[in-house]
C-alpha cells in the first residue's frame, strides 16, 4: 500500500522505483471506466433532485458523509490509518462551507462552518512545546531521517491552511469570533516568521523542530508566506506586520531563486532543495495558492514572479486519457494516478483561480473513478487493495465540488 500524505511525501525517494510498474498496469485497467463515466454527462450537483454528481451520488450524499459534530474526523492517510481529527480537514470544511453560503449553494443543508471553525480555535495549542499552530494527529518522521516528531507537532502547511480558513471565516461572517481569530492566528504566524528559524535558503521552515529546519521545503513555505502577507494588515502592531512581511518576502525570494522551468516553460519547484523530485499535484497547488495570495495581497516582490508561468504548471498533470496524474508528465519514473486529495485541489483551483478549464475538465473526469459504495477512495478504485477511504481527502472533494457548483438564483435560495 502506497502512503502519500503531507509527511509521507518525504519518503517518495524510496518508493519511486516501484511506482512505474505498478501503476501503469492499474491505469490500463480503469481507462475504459473513464470513457463510460463520460457518458453520464455534466456535474449538475447543486439543486436537490437534479442529476447526480458522480453517477448516482448526489451532493447531498457527499455532504452527509461529514460528521455534523466532527466534520474533520475520520480515517487518516498515515501509518495505521487510524480515525483521528485532522486540522486540515476541518479547515477544508470551513472554507467549503463559507463558499457554499456566499454562493447560495444548497441552503437546505445545515452549514458546518461554525462547528469547524470553533474546533480549530479550541485545538490551536496541541503542540507539546506550547506552540500555537496546527499539525497532524500522529507521531511523524517527516523526512524519513529517524527524527520522529510527537503527535500534534505544529507544521507550517497545516498552520497556513488553517489560518487561511479562519481569516476567510472572519472576513465572511459577522458572527465569527474576530478578536480570538486575530489573536490566535497572529501567535501562530509569528512563531514561523522569526528570522532565527528560517532554513538555509531563507524559507519559512516545514516545522519549528530543529531536525525539520534542515530541509528547504517549498510548498509549505509558499502557502504560509501568502497568509503572512495577508494577515499583515490585521497585525496588532507595525512591528508584527513588518516581521510577517519580511518572512513572506524572504520565502518568495528563495522561491524565485530556486524555481525550475518545465519543458513547456512553466515555473515549478522540486519538493525541496534536498530532494530531486517535483511536487505532486496537491503540493504544487499549495505553491500556486501561496504565490497567488502573496501577489493579491501586495507582496513586495510581485513584479519578480512570473505568475502566469506559475499557474501554467497546473496544466502539466494530465494523462493521455484525459484524467489527472499524481505527478507532472515530465517527472521521470512516476506514473501514479491522482489521489482524491489531488482531485479536490484541482477542482478548487480549476474553478476558483481560472482560467484553468483543462484542469477542471480533467478533475471532473477523474473524480468518478474514486467512487465506491462506501464513499470516495484515496486512489481510483482498484489501486489500493482494499480501497482506502480517507476522510481528509473527502473534505477536499467537498470543497472542490462547492467551488465548481453554479450559484443558485436568489429566487431558489433556501436559507
Amino acid at each position: 500500500m502506497l502512503l502519500v500524505a503531507d509527511g509521507a511525501d518525504r519518503e517518495v525517494g524510496r518508493i519511486v522505483s516501484g511506482l512505474l510498474s505498478r501503476y501503469t498496469i492499474v491505469l490500463a485497467g480503469f481507462v475504459a471506466a473513464v470513457v463510460a463515466v463520460a457518458a453520464f454527462g455534466g456535474w449538475n450537483w447543486y439543486r436537490p433532485g437534479e442529476a447526480s454528481v458522480l453517477r448516482d451520488v448526489s451532493l447531498d450524499q457527499v455532504y452527509r458523509r461529514l460528521d455534523a459534530q466532527h466534520p474533520g474526523r475520520g480515517v487518516t492517510d498515515y501509518p495505521g490509518n487510524t480515525v483521528e481529527d485532522v486540522p486540515k480537514a476541518y479547515a477544508s470544511v470551513l472554507l467549503a462551507e463559507i463558499s457554499r453560503a456566499s454562493r447560495r449553494i444548497r441552503g437546505d443543508l445545515p452549514n458546518l462552518a461554525d462547528v469547524a471553525g470553533k474546533w480549530l480555535l479550541a485545538n490551536s495549542r496541541l503542540d507539546e512545546n506550547g506552540v500555537v499552530g496546527w499539525g497532524v494527529p500522529v507521531a511523524w518522521d517527516a523526512y524519513g531521517d529517524g527524527s520522529v516528531n510527537p503527535v500534534n507537532t505544529s507544521y507550517a502547511i497545516s498552520t497556513g491552511i488553517v489560518v487561511d480558513a479562519l481569516l476567510t471565516w472572519m472576513e465572511a461572517s459577522a458572527t465569527a469570533p474576530a478578536g480570538e481569530i486575530r489573536a490566535v492566528t497572529e501567535q501562530a504566524l509569528a512563531a514561523y516568521a522569526d528570522p532565527m528559524v528560517r532554513t538555509a535558503s531563507g524559507l519559512i521552515p516545514y516545522s519549528l523542530r530543529p531536525s525539520d529546519r534542515a530541509y528547504d521545503t517549498f510548498n509549505s513555505a509558499a502557502y504560509i508566506a501568502g497568509q503572512m502577507q495577508r494577515f499583515a494588515s490585521y497585525a496588532s502592531s507595525p512591528e508584527i506586520a513588518d516581521l510577517l512581511k519580511s518572512a513572506a518576502d524572504a520565502t518568495m525570494a528563495s522561491l524565485i531563486a530556486h524555481h525550475q522551468e518545465s519543458p513547456g516553460g512553466a515555473w515549478f519547484w522540486k519538493y525541496s532543495l534536498q530532494e530531486n523530485v517535483a511536487n505532486d499535484l496537491a503540493h504544487a497547488s499549495y505553491i500556486v495558492e501561496g504565490i497567488q495570495t502573496y501577489v493579491r495581497e501586495g507582496g513586495a516582490l510581485n513584479k519578480e514572479i512570473a505568475t502566469s508561468a506559475v499557474s501554467q504548471h497546473l496544466e502539466e498533470f494530465g494523462g493521455n486519457d484525459g484524467t489527472l496524474r499524481g505527478w507532472p508528465t515530465f517527472q521521470d519514473n512516476i506514473d501514479a494516478p491522482a489521489r482524491l486529495y489531488d482531485v479536490g485541489m484541482a477542482l478548487v483551483l480549476g474553478c476558483n483561480s481560472g482560467p484553468h478549464e483543462k484542469l477542471e475538465e480533467q478533475a471532473k473526469k477523474t473524480a468518478p473513478l474514486h467512487r465506491t459504495d462506501q464513499g470516495f477512495s484515496r486512489y481510483p478504485v482498484g489501486v489500493d487493495d482494499p480501497d482506502l477511504i480517507v476522510k481528509e481527502y473527502e473534505t477536499y472533494l467537498w470543497r472542490g465540488m462547492v467551488a465548481c457548483a453554479p450559484r443558485l438564483p436568489w429566487s431558489e435560495w433556501k436559507p
